[in-house]
């Protein structure tokens, strides 16, 4: 994606929560994000983020290192692919966070579509447990789907481990 094409990134609060959209990038300044915490807790909902680059995955360390040194509780919800591949490939990008719910892509083979599906961490732990992907339904034709990714790569980041290791 050329950087022009790239949306900004932005956050509002709703409610409990902070909401995150567009590209984590060198503009993304997350450090700060650690003030909107409320009685020691800070719940993100990710599902808006479309991008994040190299100096991105550092704004995101330091959001996790402010977060701790400042003893907040991060909390992750709707945490969407291009972060998840990230928590799995750089340790440090985990830091204390829960993970309450991320998006994983699966395949209709009926359709030929591919979507992106909520996977909930408390709904779907015993599949999680075992490093399965939970059972999904196309939402065009309701037919069983694939998951698209190695399943025990993907959800590395849910154990602690890292598909590099």
């Amino acid at each position: 994606m050329p950087p022009s094409a790239r949306r900004p990134f932005s956050w509002q609060r709703h409610g409990d929560h902070l909401v995150l959209t567009g590209a984590i990038d060198e503009t993304a300044r997350l450090a700060e994000l650690v003030a909107e915490a409320v009685d020691g807790k800070l719940a993100l909902d990710l599902g808006g983020i479309t991008f994040i680059n190299s100096i991105g995955v550092r704004e995101w360390v330091r959001l996790q290192a402010g977060a701790a040194e400042a003893k907040i509780q991060l909390e992750l919800r709707r945490v969407a692919e291009v972060l998840i591949h990230q928590l799995n490939i750089v340790p440090a990008a985990r830091g204390a966070s829960t993970v309450t719910s991320f998006f994983a892509s699966y395949l209709c083979e009926y359709c030929d579509d591919q979507h992106p599906s909520l996977i909930d961490i408390e709904s779907h732990r015993a599949e999680l447990a075992r490093m399965q992907p939970p059972p999904m339904r196309c939402p065009s034709c309701t037919k069983a789907m694939a998951f698209c990714d190695p399943a025990e790569l993907y959800f590395s980041f849910l154990s602690g481990t890292s598909p590099l290791s």
